[in-house]
């Protein structure tokens, strides 16, 4: 019983909290009509296991629109969508081209979010 637990408390440890960034376009504000910069913004706070892709999976997406270095495991109750900017809405989703920030500031370039029953599977691209 000790085993199984010091094994399920070590697992977690490599969970890390990531960040998930989309560039916003420019816009001009409706209500104001000042323009409004883009940029860089936060859509979702993460909770993630990111693993280094295997070799023969690696291989398997070489030279495709999906060729990834590495795979970001998140559990769909470990995602924290952000409200969007100056709108009652959330965020809803991760998409492809969104960038992964993990707790080192490291970043990667979201490849293809497969989203699956209870958790996602992200892989990704180091920049």
């Amino acid at each position: 019983m000790v085993a199984i637990k010091m094994e399920v408390c070590s697992r977690m440890r490599d969970f890390e909290e990531c960040k998930i960034k989309r560039e916003i376009d420019g816009y001009t504000d409706p209500e104001t009509g000042q323009w409004v910069d883009g940029g860089e913004e936060t859509i979702a706070e993460i909770i993630a296991d990111i693993q280094p892709q295997t070799g023969q999976r690696r291989e398997m997406e070489l030279q495709t629109d999906y060729e990834s270095d590495y795979i970001a495991f998140v559990y769909k109750k470990d995602i924290d969508y952000k409200e969007k900017p100056d709108n009652e809405e959330y965020y809803s989703e991760i998409q492809k081209g969104d960038v992964l920030e993990d707790d080192a500031s490291k970043k990667y370039d979201i490849v293809f979010p497969a989203n699956w029953k209870t958790h996602l599977e992200i892989e990704l691209e180091a920049v």
